[in-house]
């Protein structure tokens, strides 16, 4: 899944949903276009801070699914 940052717009690919050894509380694992990781608690990452992205439309590429005939 992609999202993004609604405060930078930065966009990032969310990798894993985890739990923190030391809390046991969810977090969740991203990865930004720097190659960067990042783990953030999972209360963080859906109070509104982030928003599925879409790309648009024109910008979209056609994707196989598997299993049809092309």
């Amino acid at each position: 899944m992609r999202v993004r940052h609604k405060k930078t717009g930065h966009i990032y690919s969310v990798t894993a949903l985890a739990i923190e050894e030391a809390t046991l509380l969810p977090v969740v694992c991203y990865t930004g276009g720097d190659g960067n990781l990042w783990v953030r608690p999972a209360s963080e990452f859906f109070d509104g801070r982030f928003e599925v992205f879409l790309p648009h439309p024109a910008e979209a590429k056609a994707v196989a699914l598997p299993g049809k005939l092309q």
